[in-house]
Formats: structure tokens, sequence, C-alpha cells
């Protein structure tokens, strides 16, 4: 999400390497760290203010990219550039890439059009599932989705049909669709109108 943000401009500055990606063409990638964002380019954007473990934390990174990007004997960056430009690095094609953090344990990587896959079976696959559940559930006699009352319990010898309020929990879904739509379109609101540079000093609060 912060690869998309920077690239759709939404975080309103560049970094060294967009000399390299713009000019050049070259692929690669930029290993930098920016937190606290308020300092990011200022006169506080020093070794100073910063700590030994964020600086330990860039150098092994740069050192493992480094290492893996000189030690790459594939022709993943040969070959003539997808958008066609001439006189920029002819380094092949590359593709959109989709990759996040296993809570603090693992690095998932892989290519945008998978993720597009697994959405669209997702997609496709849940309501079928759903269905078919339904369908089992309507031949026991036990769909209760939008029924007032259900089965019946005995109540010192008389049989007392259970209420259920499924038509009062179907009235629940617009008023919070209605509450978090609102929610959602005020606080965009909020960041573009009102303070659109908290982006650089709290990005928890956006």
């Amino acid at each position: 999400m912060s690869a998309d943000g920077f690239r759709a401009g939404v975080v309103r500055s560049q970094t060294d390497y967009v000399v390299l990606e713009n000019v050049l063409g070259l692929r690669g990638l930029d290993v930098a760290f920016w937190y606290p964002r308020a300092r990011y380019h200022t006169d506080e954007d020093d070794a100073r203010h910063t700590s030994i473990d964020s600086l330990w934390h860039m150098l092994q990174a740069s050192m493992y990219t480094v290492n893996a990007l000189s030690s790459d004997t594939s022709d993943t960056f040969l070959g003539p550039r997808g958008d066609g430009a001439k006189g920029k690095v002819k380094n092949g094609s590359g593709t959109d890439g989709v990759w996040f953090d296993m809570f603090g344990k693992g690095f998932a990587l892989f290519e945008l059009r998978g993720l597009f896959a697994w959405s669209l079976t997702l997609l496709i696959a849940s309501p079928l599932i759903l269905i078919v559940i339904v369908f089992f559930l309507h031949r026991q006699g036990k769909f209760y989705f939008f029924a007032s009352k259900g089965p019946q319990a005995e109540d010192g010898g008389e049989a007392v049909p259970i209420s259920l309020y499924g038509w009062r929990g179907l009235s629940y879904f617009p008023i919070a669709f209605i509450i978090a739509s609102a929610l959602t379109i005020g606080s965009a609101f909020l960041v573009t109108k009102v303070n659109p540079l908290i982006v650089y000093s709290s990005h928890f609060a956006v």
C-alpha cells in the first residue's frame, strides 16, 4: 500500500532512486527507512535523530539486497522493455508485485495477477459455497435466516416457539452501512481537505 501510494503521488516526496528509475529506466529496489515521517528530508534527518537499530537494519537489508541482485544469473533483467521506451535500459519487462509481512515471522511475495486470481476465485467460490449450505439447510428444515420464529421449546409440557427476530437483524444492515460509509467519507475529507500533511507526521492516524 505504501508503494502504491508513493507511485500515485499521495506521498509527496521522492527518493534518490527516482533518477535511476525515471531517467534511465532501471529496475531495482530502493532501500531506506523514513520513520518518524515528520523528520524525513528535514534538517533533523540525520544519524543523531535515529537509532543504531535502524541504521543496522538498513545496512543489513542493503547487504542482502546487493548480494541477491549481484548473484542473480537468470534472464529476469534482460530483454526488451515492457513499455517499449527507447533510450532507456533494456532490462526486461517486470510485473507488479504484492508483498506483506506475516506477523513479524515471515515475508510473503507474489505477483499482482496472482492476487487477482485468488480474489476472483474467492469471489466466485464463496457465493457458491453459501448457496450449497443454504440448499442443505432448507432440505433439513433448518433455514432460519429470515424467520421470525424458530423451533419450539418445551415449557412445562407445552411447546413454545422461539423468537428469532430474523427481519430485525436484516434491518441493522442499512444502518451499519450508512454509519460506516459516513465515517469513511468523513475521514477521507478530513485528510484531503483539512489536514493533508498529517500523512507525514502521523500515518497511524491516517
